[in-house]
This record gives structure tokens, C-alpha cells and sequence, in this order.
């Protein structure tokens, strides 16, 4: 259980999900478990801010973790700015509160970008990065498939798949220079459709 907390220390509170995420699990599982005690074999991944809290911890412990998953991870939520994500669960104040005023957050490994950039500076010691994220959710899918996109274009050993085009067969990435997706957004439900079939000829089935 996360408790809203980012996967981040929080000294205040004496809250230490970072450390407990990077450092107590791994020790205790491989005490209690026939776990392997190698880098390579060891793994971490989240969903939600559980895929935010996998990178940054991923990255943070790289000399624990050798890959990091990510499922519709909770990125760009940060409030750059002062302007929050929009439908972001947060609110300003729990988000400064959490991740620290600008001053604090940006360039620490709260932020995942710079983090990331930092990891590359080593190449030969960065985890292999996996990130999927479902189209139809309008809250991360944005941030996360431009978050992979900037990185892959870095450098960075990065995977990553649009949910709906994986399950179809499809390879992993749009090719490149395919024209971008149309949305059709649900006014009732907020559904966000973007596949490759034109809204108004889907089958009733769908």
C-alpha cells in the first residue's frame, strides 16, 4: 500500500517508502524467499503511481534493479508551473508536499526526467526501461507515451507499447512518421478513443 505517498521519502513523517521500496523488500524477500541475490535477476515494476514509484526507485537503486516496468504510469503529474495534470486525483498542495517546491524537486530523484538523463551518463549501468500505457486512459497516456518517446530519442534503453496496439499484434511503436491518432472522447464517460478504425464505423460489438 502506497498511501498516496509517490513511492517518496518523506522525512517529516518519518515515511520512507523510497527506502523501504529500494532497500527493506529486497532485503527481506531474499531472506525469507529462495530469491536470487543478482542484479540481473531482480526486477521492479508498478502500475499508476506504482509505475512512477518503480522509476524513480528503479533508477535510484540501479545497483539493485536491472529493469523497471511501467503501466500507465502516474508521470507528468507534477504541478509545472503551479498548473496541475488535468482530473489529477491531487490536489496543488498534496503534490508540493509530496514531491517538494520546485526548488527541491527538480534535478532530485523525485524527478524522473532528470533522473532518467542522470542514468544515461552511465549507460552500461542503467536498468532496461519497459513502459505501457492503455490508450483509452486520459489522465497518463499523453505523459507517458512523450515521456518514452524524448527518452527513446535520447538514448535510453526503452520499450514501449500503446496497450490496445499490443494486444492487436502490432509492433511495440507507431512507424515512424504515421500520421497522429484521432481522439474521439466520450462527453458522458470520458472514454478516449483513438484506434485505427473511424469512431462512427466501429462494429456494435466492440
Amino acid at each position: 500500500d502506497g498511501d498516496n505517498s509517490f513511492y517518496v521519502d518523506d522525512e517529516q513523517r518519518n515515511a520512507y517508502y523510497s527506502r523501504y521500496v529500494g532497500e527493506e523488500i529486497v532485503e527481506v524477500t531474499r531472506k525469507l524467499l529462495p530469491l536470487s541475490h543478482r542484479r540481473e535477476d531482480t526486477f521492479i515494476a508498478g502500475i499508476s503511481m506504482g509505475g512512477y514509484g518503480a522509476l524513480i526507485n528503479g533508477l535510484r537503486y540501479s545497483d539493485t534493479f536491472s529493469k523497471i516496468g511501467m503501466l500507465s504510469p502516474a508521470l507528468g503529474m507534477y504541478p509545472e508551473n503551479g498548473k496541475m495534470q488535468p482530473g489529477s486525483p491531487l490536489h496543488r498542495e498534496s503534490m508540493l508536499a509530496l514531491l517538494g517546491d520546485p526548488e527541491h524537486y527538480h534535478g532530485s530523484y523525485r524527478d524522473y526526467e532528470a533522473a532518467t538523463r542522470k542514468a544515461l551518463e552511465k549507460p552500461q549501468d542503467m536498468p532496461r526501461l519497459f513502459l505501457a500505457c492503455g490508450t483509452e486512459d486520459p489522465l497518463v497516456y499523453q505523459a507517458g507515451r512523450d515521456f518514452a518517446h524524448r527518452m527513446q530519442a535520447e538514448g535510453a534503453p526503452m520499450t514501449y507499447a500503446d496497450y490496445r496496439r499490443i494486444k492487436a499484434g502490432g509492433s511495440a511503436a507507431p512507424p515512424a512518421g504515421a500520421a497522429p491518432l484521432v481522439k474521439y472522447v466520450c462527453s458522458v464517460c470520458h472514454y478516449v478513443y483513438d484506434g485505427d478504425i473511424p469512431f462512427e464505423e466501429l462494429p456494435d460489438d466492440y
